[in-house]
């Protein structure tokens, strides 16, 4: 499945999407996307939490959502995407009980891009059904200087037999999705922006939505960065030696699946 996968990944040509997803963050921080609806502005508090999505129709994929998110975090890009990647099932369902399962399948690095496969299984979450996702991740330092670190990642989807859709889940369709990191080396606060381009798989409207992702964005930022701390002073967060374990194949044991 691997070599599936590394093909496929040559042929959407990995480095173009990156691109264009760090000029889609630009745009709609710089709001050049003015139709996008405000969901959420929480500027003033410790996050600076702010979420825009618009929801459109298309004739073949039916409601595509269009999201762009922005989030102050006190850690740095590394540790966020090994927490993110390595967090054992139970802290992962103190970060978000709607997660079921997040299963890192396989790992590997071409040049300086670290590519992973990951399967998302996600529980009903009130008036949301149960969503499953597999997708191809790329991460990328983009920036290392005396004042910033910048970390660039993109995910996409991949349908592939041996993950086949699992009955009573609606299969979520990424489209193109990423983020940046942005570590601000005097502050010590990360920027987080998101840019994503989804078919969900939700029958409902924006109106519906709003204060459901209102809920779920203030709830995962919070748990997340408790979480975080927490690791951070006992020690566990290692993001060299979790991406060598990555990349050597060991990431199936931080698998969350019963």
């Amino acid at each position: 499945m691997v070599l599936e996968i590394k093909v496929l990944v040559q042929e959407s040509n990995i480095e173009e999407l990156m691109s264009s997803i760090e000029d889609l963050i630009v745009q709609h921080r710089m709001g050049a996307s003015g139709k996008l609806q405000q969901l959420l502005d929480e500027k003033k508090t410790d996050f600076k939490l702010g979420v825009y999505a618009t929801i459109d129709k298309c004739a073949t994929l039916g409601s595509v959502h269009t999201y762009y998110s922005t989030w102050t975090i006190p850690c740095t890009p590394e540790e966020f995407i090994y927490f993110n990647t390595f967090q054992d099932k139970e802290t992962r369902k103190r970060t978000d009980s709607s997660c079921e399962i997040f299963d890192v399948l396989a790992a590997w690095q071409k040049d300086d891009i670290v590519f992973s496969l990951v399967y998302l299984r996600m529980a009903k979450f009130m008036i949301i059904s149960g969503k499953e996702t597999f997708y191809l991740k790329a991460l990328k330092k983009i920036q290392d200087d005396e004042t910033v670190t910048k970390w660039l990642e993109v995910n996409i989807s991949i349908e592939n037999p041996s993950v086949p859709h699992k009955d009573d889940y609606k299969r979520i369709n990424i489209l193109k999705s990423g983020l940046t990191y942005t570590f601000d080396k005097q502050t010590g606060m990360t920027t987080v922006e998101n840019y994503s381009n989804v078919v969900p798989q939700v029958p409902v409207g924006m109106l519906l939505l709003k204060p459901v992702l209102g809920s779920y964005y203030k709830s995962y930022i919070k748990n997340m960065v408790t979480s975080i701390e927490k690791e951070r002073e006992e020690k566990k967060l290692d993001y060299e030696a979790g991406m060598r374990d990555l990349l050597a194949g060991k990431s199936l044991k931080y698998s969350s699946a019963s």
